[in-house]
């Protein structure tokens, strides 16, 4: 018997990927989530109701003159007396008084507004930052209080699912995108991240699902193109996921993750060749390095 291939190598030569010993042989990343961080956004303010027309009435036309004369009455006038004199009474003035300075207070410098620490928006600033630095159970801690306050809150929720999915949390994370898909229901990104759950626990079927939903809202973005190859690649729909990863390839040839289920989708439909350029350039990318080992048989 000759020796076991490396624990990293298949049979055949090309790069074991994660699950391949299920039978499988996708390659996952969850970093098909990158950059998907969602701010929460401010609440539309309601349309301003019309102003309620005036309804302005026609003045009444002017009277007309009256054509007998005017005159004038008389005013008796009564003219007054001249008060009699009288002795002069001396009058002591007192100085003016000044009128009162006012107080003098020091000028306050201005008073910046930071959020309540038990505020949604400090939570949600605590959270963006623990996400950002790696320290996602302080982030789903934050999250979490933020959707028992507001269960309403879609990009709460998101992001909660956001940090269950770097945690590997993979339950949890399809729960929390499942509550946006029923509060934001055209919102592809959390069918996205659905799918990704699902296909990290061995649900394909669903996962085709949830990535078809996410492409008839999305308009044929990239994400969920890919997870769709992922879904189809898994359920060993070989040609189909072929076809879809010649296309992602076209579009990011330098996407490691399209490039290495190439190669795996290539070999298993025969095209050995493809398989091994792949393979190479896989490696290179990996590595900066054009040399393939010990590419696949054939």
């Amino acid at each position: 018997m000759g020796d076991a291939p490396p624990r990293d190598r298949r049979e055949d030569g090309f790069p074991q990927a994660p699950g391949a010993g299920k039978g499988k042989g996708v390659v996952v990343n969850s970093g098909l989530l990158d950059s998907l961080w969602e701010e929460p956004k401010p609440a539309a303010s309601p349309p301003a109701e019309p102003e309620p027309e005036v309804v302005r009435t026609p003045a009444p036309p002017p009277k007309p003159p009256d054509p007998r004369p005017r005159t004038a009455p008389r005013l008796s006038v009564a003219r007054p007396t001249p008060p009699k004199p009288g002795p002069e009474v001396p009058v002591a003035r007192s100085p003016a008084a000044r009128p009162a300075s006012p107080p003098v207070t020091a000028a306050r410098p201005p008073v910046e507004k930071t959020p309540n620490a038990g505020s949604g928006e400090a939570l949600h600033e605590s959270a963006g930052r623990g996400f950002r630095n790696g320290r996602y159970e302080e982030a789903a801690a934050a999250l979490q209080q933020l959707t028992r306050r507001d269960p309403g809150s879609w990009p709460a929720h998101f992001n909660l699912a956001l940090c269950w999915a770097r945690l590997e949390r993979w339950d949890e994370a399809a729960d929390s995108f499942t509550a946006v898909c029923r509060i934001q229901p055209r919102y592809w990104q959390a069918y996205t991240g659905l799918g990704i759950c699902l296909l990290r626990q061995g649900l394909s079927e669903p996962a085709l699902s949830s990535f078809e939903k996410a492409l008839q809202f999305s308009g044929g973005e990239f994400q969920p193109r890919f997870g769709r190859a992922l879904a189809l690649q898994m359920m060993e729909r070989y040609m189909e996921a072929h076809g879809l990863y010649e296309e992602l390839v076209a579009e990011q040839p330098e996407s490691v993750d399209v490039l290495a289920n190439l190669t795996i989708v290539a070999a298993a439909v025969g095209r050995t060749a493809q398989a091994s350029a792949c393979a190479a350039r896989v490696h290179e990318l990996r590595h900066g390095t054009g040399a393939f080992a010990s590419g696949p048989k054939g």
